[in-house]
């Protein structure tokens, strides 16, 4: 979403003295232009901590009169109208797909531990996780409920990390949690 100010002068209610007045536009992420909005309305459906970044980035780039430069939304920053919005938008579909996790991998991992009592040293065991996206990178012992987003998809997350604990060392699909054969596809 960004927004523009249009400048223009008009006379005060009442002493009627010259003062500088402002109608403002928005360009919605699919495209289209709502013109002369009330801006706090718009503006406080999403953060209030953008409002101030977004109007100060209008007031220095409006002219004295006419219309100012498209404001991206929380940048503050001048931007190319609606090419921006649609560049954004393909960039934003992109790394959601690249960044996509496919597969989850459940590995044993054994490391020293010094107890606290006695100060000896013990072997402790737990499992770590490692997730592989659409992309083909690898990150390696992850916070699985934040990778596969665990508090928005509670279901998924359990049946894959189920299968993943099952399948110790062996990749499993994202969101079933079925072992994966060599070439990436389910082993039924």
């Amino acid at each position: 979403m960004a927004f523009r100010a249009t400048a223009y002068y008009r006379l005060s209610r009442w002493r009627h003295r010259r003062e500088r007045a402002f109608t403002y536009d928005v360009l919605w992420d699919d495209g289209t232009i709502d013109q002369d909005i009330d801006l706090v309305k718009v503006m406080y459906r999403g953060s209030a901590a953008d409002f101030a970044v977004t109007e100060a980035g209008m007031m220095e780039h409006t002219p004295d009169t006419g219309t100012g430069p498209w404001i991206a939304d929380s940048y503050g920053m001048p931007v190319d109208g609606p090419d921006w919005i649609q560049f954004m938008a393909e960039e934003h579909e992109k790394h959601a797909r690249a960044k996509a996790v496919v597969a989850v991998r459940a590995t044993r991992v054994t490391e020293e531990h010094r107890t606290l009592i006695l100060r000896r040293i013990v072997p402790r065991t737990h499992i770590a996780f490692d997730v592989r996206y659409a992309d083909g990178t690898v990150r390696h012992d992850v916070n699985l409920d934040a990778e596969l987003k665990g508090a928005r998809y509670p279901a998924d997350r359990q049946a894959t990390e189920r299968g993943a604990r099952a399948a110790v060392g062996q990749w499993v699909d994202y969101p079933y949690g079925r072992p994966l054969r060599a070439d990436g596809s389910p082993d039924r």
